[in-house]
């Protein structure tokens, strides 16, 4: 993959960052690779927080001109039992 972004948006009324990026980029991925990527957050309040999906855009090749779109899983409602 090429011209690779990462893009994963939390609530910041919800949470605050503690470490981590929320995006990030890469030129290249090779083949068969993988990226880990951990976000640590901080609740603001106890109770069920919603999470979104977190979005990737790439190309197929360098020379590509079209732009593939990825999603990942919605979460769904998170419990915070305490903040």
């Amino acid at each position: 993959a090429y011209e690779i972004k990462f893009e994963d948006e939390w609530s910041t009324e919800e949470f605050e960052l503690v470490s981590g990026l929320t995006t990030g980029t890469w030129s290249t991925i090779a083949p068969g690779a993988n990226i880990s990527h951990i976000v640590i957050l901080k609740p603001h309040t106890y109770g069920y927080k919603s999470s979104g999906m977190a979005k990737v855009t790439y190309k197929h090749s360098a020379d590509d001109e079209e732009v593939q779109v990825a999603h990942s899983n919605d979460l769904g409602l998170l419990p915070v039992l305490s903040a």
